[in-house]
C-alpha cells in the first residue's frame, strides 16, 4: 500500500502582506476623502459666515445713511453721511447699533459671539475680524463707496480675507449738503 501525502495549503507570508496592503489602501482612500470633505465643509461654512458679516456691515451703513436722509426730508438739516466715519477704518456692532473708529487695528480685533449675534462687546472671541471703510467718490459728490474686509483663519491653515464693496448714494432731492 502506497502512502499518499496530502499537502495542506495555507497563506504564505507574502500573500498575507499583499492582502493587508490591499486592505490598507482600500480603507485609507475613503478615510482621506472623508477627512478632506469635512475640512471643505468647515471652510465653506466659514466663508459663508464671512460673506454675511461683510454684507451685514454694508447694510448697517446704508441704514445710517437712510436715517440721515429721512431726517433731512423731515425738515432737519443733516448731512447724508452724518455719524458715518469717512476715510477712516471702523467697526460696526450691529446688535448695539454702534460704530467704533479703530484705524489700522480693525482687522487685529476679533469679533465676539454672544450665542446669537456677532458683536464687539460681549461673548466668546471668534476667528473673524471685520473692518469697514467709507470713501466719498471724488467724481460724484452724491456717491460713497463702502469697502468691508473680513478676515478669518480656519484651523491651522493660512489666514483668509474677503473684501466686499457696496455703493451708497445721496438720494434726497434738492440736498445741498
Amino acid at each position: 500500500m502506497a502512502k499518499t501525502y496530502i499537502h495542506k495549503r495555507g497563506f504564505t507570508l507574502i500573500e498575507t502582506l499583499v492582502a493587508i496592503s490591499v486592505l490598507l489602501v482600500a480603507v485609507t482612500g475613503p478615510l482621506t476623502l472623508a477627512s478632506q470633505s469635512l475640512f471643505s465643509a468647515v471652510y465653506a461654512k466659514d466663508q459663508t459666515t464671512a460673506f454675511y458679516l461683510a454684507q451685514e456691515a454694508i447694510e448697517m451703513v446704508r441704514n445710517k445713511r437712510d436715517n440721515n436722509l429721512l431726517a433731512f426730508l423731515g425738515g432737519t438739516n443733516v448731512d447724508w453721511l452724518l455719524n458715518i466715519p469717512v476715510d477712516t477704518n471702523f467697526q460696526v456692532d450691529i446688535p448695539n447699533d454702534i460704530i467704533i473708529a479703530c484705524g489700522a487695528e480693525c482687522l487685529s480685533t476679533k469679533l465676539k459671539h454672544d450665542g446669537v449675534f456677532y458683536n464687539t462687546q460681549l461673548g466668546e472671541s471668534t476667528r473673524f475680524s471685520r473692518s469697514v471703510l467709507v470713501t466719498k467718490n471724488p467724481l460724484l459728490e452724491d456717491e460713497a463707496v463702502i469697502t468691508v474686509m473680513v478676515q478669518w483663519q480656519t484651523g491651522a491653515f493660512q489666514e483668509r480675507t474677503i473684501s466686499v464693496q457696496g455703493r451708497i448714494y445721496n438720494w434726497a432731492p434738492n440736498d445741498n449738503n
